[in-house]
């Protein structure tokens, strides 16, 4: 979605090289995205699919559609919501930068 330097060129292409070879495979993989961040022009179903699984988006359709997100800040570039799941409370922030990305 914007620039990228041949060092991430490079990761990438050996991670999906591991893959690949089956590498994780026989091993437990467990990925913690607390501060992933993705940089889009505009916050839409589509471009929300783009970067999810078809499995994640049931379940976050299933929370809007269920109302578990309490907003915390709606104001200027900046969206900011406490969102429930199964007894656990995760902060969710949207916010727009300098270079007008979310």
């Amino acid at each position: 979605m914007g620039e990228i330097c041949r060092h991430e060129v490079a990761a990438l292409f050996q991670m999906n090289d591991l893959m690949l070879s089956g590498f994780f495979e026989n091993s437990q993989t467990k990925f913690n995205q607390s501060h992933s961040v993705v940089r889009m022009r505009q916050v839409t179903k589509q471009m929300m699919r783009l970067f999810t699984s078809e499995q994640i988006m049931k379940a976050a359709e299933e929370i809007a559609h269920k109302k578990h997100c309490d907003i915390t800040i709606k104001e200027g570039d900046t969206l900011a919501a406490n969102v429930k799941v199964n007894g656990q409370e995760f902060p969710v922030v949207l916010k727009q930068n300098e270079e007008r990305f979310f």
